[in-house]
């Protein structure tokens, strides 16, 4: 389903895809979250439906995945706009309301998705699990600096996963990324 919500952290209308394999409630839930430049519906031509659907015929345990659109402030507030509060603050409620379990939550990014995959599992260690496929993690500042996403270096230092990697201890994480990419260095620290 798509739908259309109201989120006051983003001071905007978004999109809310839920993807599941049936009409079941209580549904564990996989958070979802895009690369820069992308939005939630991108998730849909990627063609996430098709590979949850045959996990699920091949035995792994029903679950939904949920996506909204996050920007492209790789989770940090800018303005009147703050995708990491409404992943917060808002998702859980959202879910709820459409039946899905809020207690067992996990979290898939991609690119700057990955990055607020693991902001997010450093405030919300109750994650169940983490992946991320070529997250956009930065070594150094002048490397961070090129993306034009962060205030200044303080800002990237207090918000990078690389530089606050103990806060995820505890919690399982899977981290994928080509050998070509240009987050492969990061995506070995």
């Amino acid at each position: 389903t798509v739908e259309t919500v109201r989120s006051k952290a983003r001071g905007r209308d978004i999109d809310l895809v839920i993807m599941k394999p049936d009409a079941t409630d209580g549904l564990p839930v996989c958070l979802l979250l895009h690369g820069r430049g992308g939005n939630a519906r991108g998730f849909i031509d990627f063609g996430i439906p098709k590979v949850l659907a045959a996990a699920v015929r091949d035995g792994t345990q029903p679950f939904a995945i949920a996506a909204v659109d996050c920007g492209d402030s790789y989770y940090m507030a800018h303005g009147g706009d703050n995708a990491f509060r409404m992943l917060t603050d808002e998702v859980p409620g959202w879910l709820a309301e459409r039946g899905l379990a809020t207690n067992s939550l996990a979290a898939l990014g991609f690119s700057m998705g990955g990055f607020g995959a693991l902001c997010l599992a450093r405030r919300r260690p109750e994650l169940r699990a983490v992946a991320v496929a070529s997250a956009a993690l930065f070594q150094r500042w002048s490397d961070a600096k090129s993306r034009n996403a962060f205030a200044d270096e303080r800002q990237w230092r207090e918000y990078e996963p690389l530089r606050h990697v103990e806060e995820l201890n505890g919690i399982p994480l899977g981290v994928w990324c080509g050998t070509e990419d240009a987050f492969a260095d990061s995506a070995r620290e």
